[in-house]
């Protein structure tokens, strides 16, 4: 989606702002690293950081976890 130098160029960005769909981006990046990208979006789906672990919605600010584990549960599964 982000050309060699990791900008969403005005194409890209007319074509996903056409889609007629709401559109979410799933990243493994922290939210603060999209909000270049989200600007230039007209979208107001949720939108999925941190490899899933976190779901959140730009333009309200609410964010909300998947789920939480204690560490012990997370050390017996290893």
């Amino acid at each position: 989606m982000l050309n060699d130098l990791g900008n969403l160029t005005t194409t890209t960005a007319l074509a996903l702002n056409n889609l007629g769909a709401p559109l979410s981006i799933i990243t493994g990046r922290a939210p603060f690293e999209l909000n270049g990208v989200l600007k230039r979006l007209q979208t107001d789906a949720p939108q999925i950081a941190f490899h899933g672990a976190l779901i959140y919605a730009p333009r309200t600010g609410k964010k909300g976890l998947l789920g939480a584990w204690p560490l012990e549960a997370l050390a017996m599964m290893a």
